[in-house]
């Protein structure tokens, strides 16, 4: 469609008119017919209702998206009864609609969708809700191995309820959270897909409807809310003396060698996560360590597979692991252990890929299609931002202008669009832009990844036949993440304020692994930070990878933080570790971030920074970007 110049008006006014009379046309869509043309399954409209950001009229699982659709909402709400839009970009699921919740006209929710103007999206304290006309059937099981239901309880960010350890799963159930916390006294699911493990419980009770989130791997149970953990606990006919220290399979090996009253334990277990043990108490296999009288110090082996966990190690554990994409991992130390090695194990089992499409022939091999890293800087998919442009009808200009934008930074290498797409973009920002176009453009483009077909072979990773390396380095962020060198960060550096707030320097008086790890020195005399930008290349699009790092903190009531973020092809994470909220003084803690990337290529910005308030010195250490 394009703009008709009315006699008489100049082309501003007519482009303005054009503009007004397309927004009428949207704006008189009605709400109960919106949806007839837009599959949602068993979902039926209801209404424009009330919601309040204090009190939500749905209280399940939440999801924003700018490009927020019908569609999109219902998906992600499959496993509840009641789904809402509200703001044009924001989701709400739900098992039953609160009571607080009044009906009001629909001409009080009159706020498109933000990805499709024919779709009505609630307004400011509005919500549009549909309903499947089922009720809820999840339960809080009574029981579960060794645990028994206690009740649903607060919990807060700043000071957890539960501080055992943390272990964020995208499938999680009762049953996943109670074998990670086995050995502790208590656990709590939290937020969908948090579980939290502990031997002393904060916080206190809290009304059973404000845990109403579901569990991801089992609708029919709950899974916590927002600052609400559904908590369990040993069962009363169990001691925390009668709790075994330490639990194997007959596939582990365990050997206890008394010296004194001290005690040193080696244990070789299988696992289906990538896992590190408590570093400043880890020894391997093949090492002997004796401990001092009265300490305790265990050891354990971790092998990452493809099957159930098969050994489990549970002396008073303090140390969470994750095993799915976009997932946090923090491992703390235990309280009562004291050593003076700060050694790490990590096995990780690297996913093969190739840049050669030439089958492998090796016995018991089965021939696997995967993405191949050709071109060398190329995207697995169209980056989601892209698909906006190719509604029908069209998008007008200037409304394009943002989402063509969106689009565009997907592609940007270095600052500029890679030259396959460049000229997609010339017009963006003017009238004869057209959006449709633009995404038959990038869609023609040579930018995607090739598949090819490579053999995965049992027990050995296949090498393709052109003589190409197969996996990226094992650590993609930086080839000197431990700082061994001697020296900072390269790559664009940014600072606020001068070295007499904040000061970064490399430092060997605290390490977690080698000779040296970075120093800041944060004066709390006003807020200040350092940070790098630093260009990565080498990824495998289409694979899970991992960002990781060790810190150590002085002071944990000081507000210092350790940030990294993330982009490329539309990919975006921020990882915050805050030595606040997760640190304990004087011991190393590990923080990571799991996600799956869609290019070759990206850039991270590292930064620490301090607010205003108490000092501290803090160390980071064996920071790295490895494939899972």
């Amino acid at each position: 469609m394009t703009s008709t110049r009315w006699p008489g008006l100049s082309q501003a006014t007519s482009s303005l008119l054009y503009l007004l009379s397309f927004s009428s046309l949207t704006q008189a869509v009605s709400i109960p017919t919106q949806s007839s043309s837009v599959n949602l399954g068993d979902y039926k409209y209801q209404g424009c209702y009330t919601d309040n950001r204090d009190a939500h009229t749905l209280t399940g699982k939440r999801h924003f998206d700018d490009a927020m659709t019908l569609k999109k909402c219902a998906t992600a709400c499959s496993a509840y009864q009641w789904f809402g839009v509200t703001f044009g970009s924001q989701c709400f699921c739900g098992t039953s609609l609160a009571e607080v919740a009044e009906k009001r006209p629909e001409e009080e929710c009159g706020m498109v969708c933000g990805g499709s103007r024919c779709q009505k999206c609630g307004d400011a304290d509005r919500i549009n809700v549909y309903w499947t006309g089922k009720e809820t059937t999840a339960v809080e099981p009574p029981t579960v191995g060794s645990f028994e239901y206690k009740s649903c309880w607060t919990d807060n960010r700043d000071d957890r309820s539960l501080k055992g350890g943390k272990h964020q799963r995208p499938d999680l159930t009762v049953e996943a959270c109670a074998e990670i916390c086995e050995g502790y006294t208590y656990f709590g699911l939290e937020s969908t897909s948090e579980c939290m493990c502990g031997n002393e419980l904060g916080g206190e009770a809290a009304p059973e409807e404000e845990c109403s989130e579901l569990c991801p791997g089992n609708p029919e149970q709950w899974c916590g809310g927002a600052d609400r953990l559904n908590v369990y606990q040993v069962k009363s006919s169990m001691t925390s003396e009668s709790i075994p220290e330490s639990t194997t399979s007959s596939e582990s090996s365990t050997s206890t060698e008394s010296i004194a009253e001290s005690t040193t334990t080696t244990t070789e277990a299988e696992s289906t996560t990538t896992s590190e043990s408590v570093p400043e108490s880890t020894t391997t296999a093949d090492e002997s360590t004796t401990a001092p009288e009265s300490e305790t110090i265990t050891s354990t082996e971790i092998e990452s597979t493809t099957s159930e966990a098969e050994s489990s190690t549970t002396p008073e554990p303090e140390t969470t692991s994750t095993s799915e994409a976009e997932s946090t991992t923090i491992t703390l130390p235990p309280d009562e252990t004291e050593t003076t090695s700060s050694e790490e194990i990590i096995t990780p089992t690297p996913t093969p890929t190739s840049t050669s499409s030439e089958v492998i022939t090796t016995s018991n091999c089965t021939p696997t299609t995967t993405i191949l890293a050709d071109p060398a800087t190329c995207w697995a998919a169209i980056p989601t931002p892209c698909s906006t442009l190719n509604r029908t009808p069209a998008i007008p200009y200037p409304a394009n202008t943002a989402f063509a934008s969106q689009c565009r930074n997907a592609f940007l290498v270095g600052g500029s669009p890679v030259p396959a797409v460049a000229g997609c973009f010339e017009n963006i920002g003017r009238p004869q832009f057209v959006a449709t176009s633009a995404y038959s453009c990038v869609a023609a483009a040579d930018v995607l990844c090739r598949t090819g077909t490579v053999a995965v072979c049992d027990g050995a990773t296949a090498t393709p036949t052109d003589g190409s390396s197969g996996p990226v380095s094992t650590n993609a962020l930086d080839p000197d993440g431990g700082f061994e060198r001697g020296t900072l960060w390269t790559g664009t550096r940014t600072d606020s304020g001068n070295d007499d707030i904040i000061r970064v320097s490399v430092s060997s008086e605290q390490v977690h692994s080698g000779n040296h790890a970075m120093k800041v020195e944060f004066s709390g005399a006003n807020a200040g930070s350092r940070g790098w930008t630093q260009p990565i290349s080498g990824l495998a699009p289409g694979v899970e990878y991992e960002y990781s790092m060790w810190f150590w903190t002085e002071n944990t009531s000081a507000n210092t933080v350790i940030r990294l973020q993330f982009n490329g092809g539309g990919v975006t994470f921020l990882a915050d570790a805050s030595t606040m909220q997760l640190g304990r003084a004087g011991q190393w803690t590990r923080y990571s971030y799991r996600f799956t990337t869609v290019t070759t290529f990206g850039s991270v910005y590292f930064s620490v920074y301090g607010n205003r308030g108490a000092a501290n010195v803090f160390y980071v250490d064996d920071m790295s970007i490895a494939r899972v």
